[in-house]
């Protein structure tokens, strides 16, 4: 089955790729139960919820390490999983992608050596550094994936 076909119309739904030996894909959707939390206080309560899950269904999703960021914990409950497999499209070809920064290497080496610094003398021990890219992409979803 085609990934595009999957995600018509879909919502709550997780992509895993093995990317190991055999290349499994699996794609989760409609959820019988989503479990999730915004509390820390909540986790252990989730944990064995995911683990009573476990024995039954199959489960998908995440655990924030970010405390800041809403839920915490996001887990779908599945019957199953659809395997599903880029080739079956009868073209395949390689996608042209162009990525540009908006910042020059200078300005990232300098703000690499301020956070760098600011570790050494113990403001902080962890730093989310992001800046925007522009990505420029003429393929499909299945061929940029790949």
């Amino acid at each position: 089955m085609k990934l595009t076909d999957l995600l018509k119309n879909q919502r709550n739904y997780v992509l895993l790729d093995s990317n190991a030996k055999e290349n499994k894909k699996y794609f989760f959707a409609n959820p019988i139960k989503i479990l999730e939390i915004f509390d820390p206080k909540d986790f252990n309560k989730a944990l064995i919820d995911i683990d009573q899950y476990s024995k039954t269904h199959w489960l998908a999703g995440y655990i924030s390490y970010d405390k800041t960021k809403k839920p915490l914990l996001w887990f779908g409950v599945y019957e199953k999983p659809e395997e599903f497999s880029f080739f079956d499209d009868e073209f395949f070809y390689k996608p042209y992608i162009k990525i540009s920064s908006s910042l020059d290497f200078q300005t990232f080496e300098q703000k690499i050596h301020k956070i760098k610094c600011e570790i050494k003398s113990g403001n902080t021990y962890q730093v989310n550094f992001t800046f925007n890219n522009i990505i420029e992409a003429f393929s499909s979803f299945e061929n940029m994936y790949l």
